[in-house]
């Protein structure tokens, strides 16, 4: 996956890994909510016996487990039969964290991601572009240049016509 705004969560991170632990640190088990991006996470804490499920607002990236005696996770389910076939695997949903106890392997809490408000903030046609551009340049990747395989619809021609606005 990838988190969008790691640079402002660590300063001195190189990537959007490290960024994770020190969101982490910061905020205890409402770190996720802090992330911005498309990721599904899986975070040991040793120290305090917690295993950390999570899966963001889309469940843009898929993951499969499960927490029993053994801990088996992965992005594939066929790769967790290879494993073990004898188990049942989950796979988590979206805008959900999962947390479990480590010492007994049983789930202690879910959580969601991000607590949506649907009430309706855009009040002109402008306000609407500026904060369609922002999710558009916000996934644009930095040093890299975009693929937009153009479908004819319109989202990926706004898509497009945005990237090239900022010459991106």
């Amino acid at each position: 996956g990838e988190i969008y705004n790691y640079r402002e969560l660590d300063p001195n991170a190189l990537s959007d890994g490290p960024s994770i632990i020190t969101c982490y640190k910061k905020y205890g088990e409402d770190f996720i909510s802090h992330l911005d991006g498309e990721y599904t996470i899986v975070l040991f804490d040793f120290q305090k016996n917690r295993l950390y499920i999570s899966s963001d607002l889309f469940k843009t990236k898929p993951l499969f487990y499960h927490v029993g005696e053994d801990i088996i996770i992965s992005s594939y389910e066929s790769v967790c039969q290879k494993i073990n076939s004898s188990y049942k695997y989950k796979s988590i949903k979206h805008n959900e964290t999962l947390i479990f106890d480590l010492e007994t392997r049983k789930l202690v809490k879910t959580i969601p991601v991000y607590q949506f408000d649907l009430r309706q903030y855009k009040t002109d046609y402008n306000d609407f572009v500026k904060a369609f551009e922002e999710a558009v340049l916000k996934r644009y990747p930095e040093k890299t240049v975009p693929l937009i395989t153009l479908s004819s619809g319109i989202d990926s021609g706004a898509i497009a016509c945005c990237l090239k606005k900022y010459n991106k």
